[in-house]
């Protein structure tokens, strides 16, 4: 029963003894999806022994190996389709099926006190950490309130669909805006009262000003709560049909009708740091505004499209920001078309 392995240890092991490359080194990181846990097996095998449990969202390393007793053996668990893969965890080398697994990158797997994710099926990598706290934004006709959430993340049941399909215990009822997960507890409150968008732009050009504000019903002070959202730059041509701008900026400022008085300190803040740099008519798009760590500060999520393939979703929360700054970047994650 474990012939194979053993032959598969003892190959790893005088291709390292040799000084050549750790083959799990360029393979995937994977972490394990089940709620109850994945078997590291001994063969790519389901009915074979088990080396030991993989609890929900472990990390291992799959093997990339050119290799005839690596090759992938395609299965289907439970009418979840896949294929067994040579992984290493902790030091013991097995299989695991990758139908109950799923692949992470680098910036997904980092440490970060603030995630975000959207609900549905999602190509990509998942943006999820489990021992955080997890919000979802819901609208009704006149507010959006920040309401715990539990996530749920499953696999297709083709592999020519998404990546993995997100839901929420309350996907039943409604699908949120956006999911907010944080390293400490959030308070479920009106994040912001919703008053339609009609004649107020959510892509800024050049020369174009977008209103900015946080109304969480409180009684305190809404001074400094209103902030105009500004661009500016110069269009040079058209490229791909998209126009093509120079010195693009996208800044925020307190200096605005309704909230400006003698008392209040100027702030004109430069937010385009926090994005890749602008080519073609990739530009931001507000999706959401509102207050999120419960200062009464407006915090924004923005999302940048890169043609018709892959769009990137940015934080920006006023918690954190520096000495003289309204809002800092604290999460971005990049998804992409299915299809």
């Amino acid at each position: 029963m474990k012939i194979q392995l053993t032959i598969i240890v003892i190959f790893l092991s005088l291709n390292m003894s040799f000084g050549q490359e750790d083959p799990f080194e360029y393979g995937q990181r994977m972490r394990i999806l089940i709620k109850e846990g994945s078997d590291l097996k001994t063969e790519p095998n389901q009915s074979c022994e088990s080396l030991l449990r993989l609890p929900f969202w472990t990390e291992v390393r799959t093997a990339f190996i050119p290799h005839k007793s690596t090759e992938a053996t395609s299965d289907t668990i439970n009418e979840i389709p896949g294929v067994w893969k040579l992984a290493q965890y902790l030091g013991t080398v097995g299989y695991i099926f990758d139908g109950f697994a799923i692949a992470i990158d680098t910036n997904v797997n980092k440490e970060k006190n603030y995630r975000i994710l959207i609900e549905g099926g999602i190509c990509g990598y998942p943006n999820y950490d489990p021992t955080l706290f997890w919000y979802g934004v819901y609208r009704t006709d006149k507010t959006d309130s920040l309401i715990r959430v539990e996530i749920n993340i499953e696999k297709p049941l083709t592999i020519e669909q998404e990546d993995f399909i997100l839901t929420t215990n309350r996907s039943y009822k409604q699908e949120s805006i956006v999911l907010i997960g944080s390293s400490v507890p959030l308070k479920e409150k009106v994040a912001n009262y919703y008053f339609g968008d009609e004649g107020n732009t959510n892509y800024l050009y050049p020369g174009q000003r977008k209103n900015i504000f946080c109304n969480d019903g409180s009684l305190s002070s809404s001074k400094n709560k209103n902030f105009d959202l500004f661009a500016t730059g110069t269009a040079t041509g058209i490229e791909y049909h998209n126009p093509v701008f120079e010195n693009y900026g996208l800044h925020l400022t307190n200096k605005h009708i309704h909230n400006w008085d003698e008392e209040s300190i100027l702030i004109n803040q430069d937010i385009s740091k926090s994005f890749d740099a602008f080519f073609g008519g990739c530009l931001p798009h507000v999706e959401w505004f509102g207050d999120l760590d419960g200062d009464s500060m407006p915090d924004i999520l923005f999302s940048t499209w890169y043609g018709t393939t892959s769009s990137r979703l940015t934080l920006l929360l006023s918690s954190g920001a520096a000495e003289g700054e309204f809002l800092k970047k604290v999460d971005d994650w990049m998804i992409y078309n299915c299809y």
